[in-house]
């Protein structure tokens, strides 16, 4: 999630004035209109990781849960794990007496670092011991980064999911991250099979975020590109969110309708996940011809992409140019062997919704989106080029990267 264009800083000013109307109330009793007699029927569980610059857009986001909280079902629950500026707690928003309410559950007794695995399993682990249910969508919240890893050879803003800074402030940087094998590991352990993950991050829709990540969702709903500060409209996609059976593609829809009239865009798709290996097989039988080291792809800048150039600020290369998936393999592939790769990709992501255009931040540029090539998925192109090194090693890291046989393609 960036921090994007006027607009953003007009919702961050507002956001601080609602801040004081939405602030969860103090009480420590678990509220009393949990369903009796079995477990909830859907839950939705939003982590906020927010110690960091987008602390006051979780207030803002708050206040659009709980003024939708009559859209959510007497047997259904939305919790959310909020590290911003304050203590962490849990908050349960819903209505009581015919008024939303947003209810402190649980507050921590100390600020930890909600970027680190093992305490995200910890709070993954008290919710769903406490709310049991037999549906559960999981909301991943805060700056994103997609696979990209968050080592240490990197500059601080480096990383896959989360920034915590440590200090409660709005400090970007951060001593830890989430990898997105660390999300698949706490959600793939828990008792219950999440539905939907969403991503309020930017450049999550990635192939390789979706392959780490085959095994912990039915879908998977993210941008692959940057997303504006104010994030999912939440007033708009909380009906959706509880329908049963979910329609992942309606939840999508009702996200992106609440950017038509918005001067920054959004890029939106929706992974089935249990298709990912099958597009992985048709992945593997053209990477090994027609990506080859030797044959290495010249012309990627001419390729759509989601941060074209791939840098990111003051003209240091934080981040490759995540290319489009579908422009890289039309580009490359003979006409055939494509429309066969095609069929693969289209059961895959079966969803995908675009504005016309989309602002970037760190370049400062409203891009146009090339709707003949967008597939609403990115995808990372080794390159012999210094510059990527690095990138290169840490793709090397990743499921896709040995399922899709990148190393007997010479990488």
């Amino acid at each position: 999630m960036m921090l994007c264009r006027p607009y953003a800083l007009c919702a961050l000013l507002l956001s601080c004035l609602l801040a004081v109307t939405v602030s969860c109330s103090d009480s420590t009793d678990l509220p009393d209109d949990a369903p009796e007699g079995g477990p909830l029927r859907t839950l939705t569980f939003v982590y906020m990781a927010a110690e960091n610059s987008l602390a006051d857009f979780s207030t803002a986001d708050l206040v659009e849960m709980r003024s939708a909280a009559d859209r959510i079902p007497g047997d259904c629950a939305l919790l959310v794990f909020i590290d911003d500026k304050a203590l962490p707690r849990i908050c349960r928003i819903g209505t009581k007496g015919g008024k939303a309410v947003c209810d402190t559950i649980y507050t921590f007794a100390e600020d930890f670092s909600s970027s680190k695995k093992e305490n995200m399993r910890m709070v993954f682990e008290y919710v769903t011991e406490t709310y049991p249910a037999e549906n559960m969508n999981v909301v991943m919240w805060s700056h994103g980064s997609g696979w990209i890893r968050g080592n240490a050879a990197m500059r601080p803003m480096h990383r896959s999911i989360g920034v915590d800074n440590g200090g409660n402030n709005y400090s970007n940087v951060t001593a830890h991250v989430l990898e997105v094998e660390d999300v698949a590991d706490v959600l793939e352990a828990l008792p219950i099979k999440v539905r939907l993950l969403l991503f309020d991050a930017c450049f999550m829709q990635g192939v390789e975020t979706a392959y780490a990540l085959r095994n912990s969702a039915e879908w998977i709903l993210a941008s692959p590109a940057e997303i504006p500060g104010d994030g999912a409209p939440y007033h708009l996609i909380m009906d959706k969110l509880f329908a049963n059976p979910i329609d992942a593609e309606a939840v999508m829809r009702a996200y992106q309708s609440g950017y038509n009239d918005e001067v920054d865009g959004t890029l939106l798709s929706v992974v089935r996940c249990s298709a990912m290996q099958q597009l992985a097989d048709a992945t593997e039988s053209v990477v090994k011809r027609y990506f080859t080291r030797e044959n290495e792809v010249d012309n990627r800048h001419e390729v759509f992409s989601y941060l074209p150039g791939g840098y990111f600020l003051f003209g240091e290369p934080y981040y490759p140019d995540y290319l489009d998936i579908n422009a890289v393999m039309k580009s490359r592939l003979p006409h055939d062997e494509y429309q066969a790769w095609k069929v693969a990709f289209d059961r895959a992501v079966p969803y995908k919704c675009a504005s016309e255009t989309w602002y970037s931040l760190p370049h400062n540029t409203e891009y146009t989106v090339e709707h003949d090539v967008y597939s609403g998925m990115s995808m990372y192109l080794p390159c012999s080029n210094r510059d990527f090194s690095i990138y290169n090693r840490d793709f090397s890291t990743t499921e896709w990267y040995s399922a899709t046989g990148w190393q007997l393609a010479g990488w």
